[in-house]
């Protein structure tokens, strides 16, 4: 398993201090730099042991991916920025969250609202391929969006497209939030690529395995074959103090769910 953490670039030394694999940025933030400032980074990076193997927060909040403001000659341009930016970074994987942009509009139907949704994975599934990336579906709970807010819904929309590089994510949070049952994860076998995690309490950074259904969490992944990457997505204080923290419990847990 490779453990990251989602934070931004001006932290990259500060995750490669505490041990992490990897570092996951937010996509449209990366997307939206001046090329100067991105040129800056792609050197930092560069010169890191922590890659930018993963990112969230595909699209900017402003742009609609559904409804009748969703325009696909905008969201192809996009696309093609975002991933091959991400190539660039290192990337791996791409989530697919954006629970605003994905929100049903009034008097659109779900069944409406997915096949757009699909039409705009096959977007991004098809310059993934090219970019050498996969996108994941995120579920989110309910208090963020009303579309795809489980991991069988996800699953779903995932195997009705059957692009080889749209898969899922499955986030312990929103899980948590939404009480989906850990048991749930059987619903992404096959099909998870990418795993998020944080305290269900106020989704701060894990320092107890006792604290939250870690344990249940990492055994149910083992059981499914699951073994990539877990990035920490959570409320930080004092990142320099809690992400170490949160690392060794989360390999703690890890390790005894494995045996």
């Amino acid at each position: 398993m490779r453990f990251g953490i989602c934070t931004t670039p001006e932290n990259l030394g500060i995750v490669e201090q505490a041990g992490f694999d990897y570092i996951e940025l937010t996509l449209n933030l990366v997307t939206a730099l001046p090329d100067g400032e991105f040129a800056s980074l792609l050197q930092k990076v560069k010169a890191s042991r922590i890659k930018v193997e993963a990112f969230n927060g595909f699209f900017p909040w402003s742009m609609r991916i559904v409804g009748p403001n969703a325009n696909q000659d905008a969201i192809r341009s996009y696309v093609r920025v975002a991933m091959s930016r991400a190539s660039q970074l290192g990337g791996r994987v791409t989530v697919v969250g954006n629970g605003g942009s994905r929100r049903m509009p009034e008097g659109y139907t779900r069944d409406m609202v997915a096949k757009q949704f699909s039409e705009v994975l096959s977007i991004i599934g098809d310059e993934a391929a090219r970019q050498g990336l996969v996108g994941a579906v995120e579920p989110l709970n309910v208090r963020e969006t009303d579309f795809i807010n489980s991991l069988s819904e996800g699953a779903a929309i995932v195997r009705a497209l059957h692009h080889p590089n749209i898969m899922l994510l499955a986030d312990f949070y929103h899980m948590r939030m939404d009480s989906e049952p850990i048991t749930a994860l059987s619903e992404a076998e096959g099909l998870l690529r990418h795993v998020h995690i944080a305290n269900s309490h106020d989704r701060v950074f894990p320092v107890d395995a006792r604290e939250d259904l870690y344990t249940a969490f990492f055994e149910m992944l083992r059981r499914i074959g699951y073994d990539e990457r877990v990035s920490i997505e959570g409320n930080v204080k004092n990142l320099a103090v809690e992400a170490p923290l949160a690392l060794a419990v989360l390999k703690k847990i890890h390790a005894e769910a494995n045996g």
